[in-house]
């Protein structure tokens, strides 16, 4: 009995509705996406903030929330993300350093944002790296 109810009864809709088959964090994911994409990133920061509540969410849900928070310019609410994630086991800690880089700079904190995006090493990924080496070495002056 519990083996099959385990196996056979994966889907609990947090609406209320009867569902169609697709989980509710699919949805909120696809309608973050959408939006984030349309360039409504208040619309984005809500789907974020509502799939962050589900059970399922995962890292990547809370990075891109902070990017949404980033670039709806909530950097306060972005850097929290980006340090919890960087301080989480298993987390992403390259990507989020140097999105807590790129929102610092973009506070106008210079010298904290730099500090941030000189934790960024080759070990993050060739891309990665490259990006925070090109904003440690614009001029900031």
């Amino acid at each position: 009995g519990e083996a099959l109810l385990a196996a056979s009864l994966t889907e609990v809709n947090v609406d209320g509705t009867r569902g169609d088959g697709e989980f509710a964090e699919d949805a909120i994911r696809a309608d973050f996406l959408s939006a984030f994409r349309a360039g409504d990133y208040a619309a984005a920061v809500g789907h974020g903030e509502d799939l962050l509540v589900l059970p399922a969410y995962t890292f990547e849900d809370e990075l891109n929330l902070g990017k949404a928070y980033l670039r709806s310019g909530a950097y306060t609410k972005a850097n929290a993300v980006f340090r919890e994630l960087q301080a989480r086991e298993g987390g992403v800690p390259a990507e989020a350093t140097y999105l807590l880089g790129l929102s610092l700079l973009s506070q106008n904190d210079v010298a904290a944002g730099l500090a941030e995006l000189d934790k960024v090493q080759p070990t993050a990924g060739a891309k990665l790296y490259e990006k925070a080496r090109q904003l440690r070495d614009a001029n900031w002056e």
